[in-house]
């Protein structure tokens, strides 16, 4: 993606053509539009204002996470993670009625903002991640579900100055797949992290040294994925998830790209392989595409 001076690529994902892009904000609030509504581009170019896709935004509001929905299943859950460690469960259905001006998403508390969301069923587990390497594990159960308007419950206890920066919701026999800010990266398997209760504050999943920096993303992996990893700088490369080393919980990772002085590793993106594709594509529309989303400053 082509960035200007001031601005940077802040997020990236996979979409259907038909899929709804649920776009979450600062204030709380969630608006909803058609993938097939945002223009096909070429790598290079800029892409449109997000403003001009959401017309309905505030004045001042700005977009703080956004996920690709197929269906709103009753039996599905969203899951929201805030920077202060605050999980919320709430139905999926309860989103099914998005109004072009949006609607509330999650009350968020004062200095508080929104990290991730994701979709949640029966049975998953919850993986938070902190900046400083720390992860806790526990039962999407112990989430009780709430509805759209509420502030939602402690998930994780940080030390001061950490803060989560990435949440996963798996299975036991899942891999995590954790990428820091300096390139570097690891797969470890889920059931190595202890469970824990909600509002613990975890064990370690990835040593944070100078080195690697700290941790951009934890998200569930399977051998025949590949992963899309964006930087700062609006780079991008592929890799092949079955490339990236399992390894113990308390490591550094190993070297997954190399980046440019004053680059970093922003954005990391889930390309589902074939065992699971073949599933999906009974359901969906077979046309992926790449999202990307860049930040502009105030100026």
């Amino acid at each position: 993606m082509e960035t200007k001076e001031e601005e940077h690529v802040v997020d990236m994902f996979v979409t259907m053509t038909h899929n709804n892009i649920l776009f979450f904000t600062d204030r709380g609030r969630v608006y909803q539009l058609k993938a097939y509504r945002i223009p096909v581009a070429g790598r290079h170019s800029k892409g449109r204002p997000i403003v001009n896709l959401l017309p309905r935004l505030e004045e001042g509001e700005r977009l703080e996470d956004n996920i690709s929905i197929a269906s709103f299943d009753d039996d599905l859950d969203l899951v929201f993670a805030t920077r202060r460690g605050i999980v919320k469960r709430t139905p999926l259905s309860e989103y099914r009625n998005i109004r072009v001006n949006g609607i509330i998403a999650i009350n968020l508390v004062d200095g508080d903002e929104l990290v991730e969301t994701r979709v949640a069923r029966q049975g998953s587990e919850i993986v938070l991640a902190s900046r400083s390497g720390q992860a806790a594990r526990f039962d999407v159960a112990e989430v009780r579900s709430v509805g759209r308007a509420s502030i939602g419950v402690k998930g994780m206890r940080l030390d001061e100055g950490d803060k989560v920066v990435s949440m996963a919701v798996v299975m036991p026999e899942d891999k995590l797949l954790t990428i820091t800010e300096n390139g570097f990266g690891k797969t470890s398997l889920v059931s190595d992290y202890r469970k824990t209760h909600r509002g613990g504050k975890g064990v370690i999943t990835i040593r944070t040294t100078e080195r690697n920096g700290g941790v951009v993303s934890a998200r569930t992996i399977s051998d025949d994925d590949q992963i899309l990893i964006t930087t700062v700088q609006g780079k991008v490369i592929r890799v092949a998830a079955q490339e990236i080393r399992t390894m113990g919980r308390s490591t550094q990772g190993v070297k997954i790209m190399d980046l440019a002085e004053g680059d970093r590793i922003t954005a990391v993106a889930r390309l589902v392989g074939a065992s699971e594709e073949d599933e999906i594509v009974r359901t969906e529309v077979h046309e992926s595409e790449v999202v990307n989303f860049s930040e502009e400053s105030e100026e």
